[in-house]
């Protein structure tokens, strides 16, 4: 029987449960990008690679209180595609 290598502190700590960003629910994402500029009416949300998003006020707030609660994992599974990819066409 070959012995089993043992895995250095770093690679235990490294293969330990989901990457941290996993923790967040959709309404933290949304809140680090909430731009505190926003007008009236409209919030503008960043993420810091794509143009800002300039969303009716009502309609991110009803997106936050439906969805916000969820895991971005368990919104793909809930409605097989991205969260961002639906509130992005909120800004429409």
């Amino acid at each position: 029987m070959k012995p089993t290598p043992s895995l250095s502190e770093q690679q235990t700590l490294e293969s330990s449960g989901r990457p941290a960003t996993d923790d967040l629910t959709i309404a933290d994402h949304l809140r680090q990008r909430y731009q505190k500029f926003s007008g009236e009416g409209v919030s503008v949300f960043a993420d810091g690679d794509n143009p800002p998003l300039k969303i009716p006020e009502r309609k991110a707030q009803q997106f936050i209180k439906t969805f916000g609660p969820l895991h971005p994992g368990d919104y793909e599974a809930e409605h097989k595609r991205d969260w961002r990819d639906d509130f992005r066409k909120l800004a429409n």
